[in-house]
């Protein structure tokens, strides 16, 4: 009878075996699941994020491309304005070499200027 069950402990723990082994795979299959599970969450939350960075990189790339426009506008404007300062001080100039010249020259007279300051200043 020992023999027998011996036999019988022995196919028992055959038996065993398998349920234990299957038991360990349904285990180890949950936690696989589980870390499955875990990684579609995080894959969602880094799409949505990368889709919320989308959106701010077209937010900025929109407000760059508008202050790259608005930063010409300003750049076309001052430099008429600097044109123009340096047309009228280029004028200014000009004028006043054309006295110096004509006065140089004695086509407008000296004397004459003088004379005029000379008649209306007080005599001592």
């Amino acid at each position: 009878m020992a023999e027998v069950n011996r036999a019988g402990d022995k196919a028992d723990m055959a038996t065993e075996e398998p349920q234990g082994k299957i038991q360990q795979m349904w285990q180890e299959t949950g936690a696989l699941i589980a870390d499955l599970k875990k990684t579609m969450e995080k894959l969602l939350t880094t799409q949505s994020n990368l889709e919320e960075l989308l959106q701010k990189t077209e937010g900025m790339e929109n407000a760059a491309n508008q202050f790259g426009k608005t930063s010409n506008k300003v750049a076309w404007y001052y430099k008429c304005k600097n044109i123009k300062l340096i047309v009228v001080l280029v004028g200014i100039a000009l004028i006043i070499v054309l006295l110096i010249v004509l006065l140089a020259t004695r086509v407008i007279p000296v004397d004459a200027a003088m004379s005029a300051f000379n008649s209306t200043a007080p005599k001592p």
